[in-house]
């Protein structure tokens, strides 16, 4: 009943201010992904629930201007867990560690933001779950530091040798084809990221959807998603397939 309430009180108030607005609300990823080791009926009936009423609240107002998302989370370091379950809950991570609280803040925040050159203005019935993110920062994160850096060969590292990689110009298969394409961009080049939504393909293996902004000293910044699929190795994540599109 808290969900209801909460949100009928906060819808009525959006409608009445007539701007619009924005509802966020906590899921479980156990809704999609069930664990024989983590009984979780009640959770999967309740979140589940709240997973399909969130689309339907979004159809709903959407002409209203009002959205309505979820953020469905895994195992995150709190004071509810007893630290000596922590190890256990990592383990059941493709990462091997819990998700932070700064995790789900971030997600929060990305879909709460409204302003018009937001990507996340957008944003209504998605569900983005957490830590699934993890092992896609992990990769962009370095992907990101090679490229702001000025470093094409770091930037292929991040990539596995036989990656297909789709830039905004025709593909190239391994590496060779990432740093002759990131040796062509125009000097002082960086990339700032925000992850949309991730989704575990194997337990090896997550797919991303990214929205980028590359800024440049001299020229407008281009704006591109881009779809990326990466795999655990001996070397950690890396990206296996990189594809680029521009919605403009």
């Amino acid at each position: 009943m808290g969900f209801f309430e909460l949100s009928r009180a906060a819808v009525s108030a959006m409608l009445t201010g007539g701007e619009g607005g924005h509802l966020v609300n906590v899921s479980t990823s156990l809704v999609d992904n069930a664990n024989s080791a983590v009984p979780s009926a009640l959770a999967s009936l309740t979140k589940g629930g709240l997973n399909a009423v969130t689309k339907e609240l979004a159809i709903e107002y959407a002409k209203h201007g009002i959205r309505c998302n979820a953020v469905a989370l895994g195992d995150i370091r709190t004071p509810m867990h007893d630290a000596a379950t922590e190890e256990s809950l990592a383990s059941m991570h493709p990462l091997g560690r819990m998700g932070e609280i700064d995790d789900v803040v971030e997600a929060v925040l990305y879909l709460g933001r409204a302003r018009t050159s937001s990507r996340a203005r957008s944003c209504t019935w998605t569900v983005v779950k957490v830590p699934d993110t993890d092992a896609v920062r992990d990769a962009l994160d370095r992907w990101k530091a090679a490229i702001d850096a000025q470093q094409p060969e770091r930037v292929a590292e991040v990539f596995t040798e036989d990656a297909i990689f789709q830039g905004l110009r025709p593909y190239s298969v391994g590496r060779q084809g990432v740093i002759d394409y990131y040796a062509s961009q125009p000097p002082g080049m960086t990339v700032d990221y925000q992850i949309i939504q991730t989704r575990p393909l194997a337990p090896d293996q997550v797919l991303g959807y990214v929205h980028a902004d590359f800024a440049y000293p001299d020229r407008p910044t281009v704006s591109v998603f881009i779809g990326v699929v990466i795999k655990h190795d001996q070397d950690g994540w890396s990206i296996v397939y990189y594809q680029a599109s521009r919605l403009d």
